[in-house]
């Protein structure tokens, strides 16, 4: 059975988890399902080739995650509450995923819309993963790569 496959950004264009998300994304694609790959920004695992002509890597300009945000959350905890540290992680990771479905005038989501996938494969531990799925529309099975 052929799938169409969602993979779901790790992170805004940070590298968390992006590299195993895009083995697998080039995996399935490898055998033979149709598999788009959504991230913030052509990392360089992402243009990677050859790759297999049913992997499409879907980009988007409009959002940074910026590097120096993950370290400055990390040393913020021993000094803080961590629901406070997380609280913020969740802030910022909300705004991110609003600038990146919503930029483009929308053009962005527009297309993934169209597209219909059959599942979506979503980083247990990535909000902007589910925020996206969310958006787009229910699918009938989500699966979970954890790590």
């Amino acid at each position: 059975m052929r799938l169409s496959v969602l993979v779901g950004p790790a992170h805004w264009s940070g590298k968390t988890h992006q590299l195993q998300l895009f083995a697998v994304a080039r995996a399935l694609a490898e055998r033979g399902h149709d598999v788009t790959y959504v991230t913030s920004s052509l990392e360089p695992e992402a243009q990677l080739s050859p790759r297999p002509a049913n992997l499409a890597v879907v980009t988007s300009n409009t959002v940074r995650w910026p590097a120096q945000r993950d370290v400055e959350l990390a040393l913020r905890c021993p000094a803080e509450p961590e629901w406070r540290v997380r609280a913020d992680l969740v802030g910022h990771s909300c705004s991110a995923a609003e600038a990146f479905l919503l930029g483009d005038d929308g053009a962005l989501l527009a297309s993934l819309r169209r597209a219909r996938f059959d599942v979506a494969l979503v980083d247990a531990g990535c909000l902007a993963s589910h925020l996206l799925v969310d958006a787009l529309y229910p699918l009938p099975h989500l699966y979970f790569l954890c790590y």
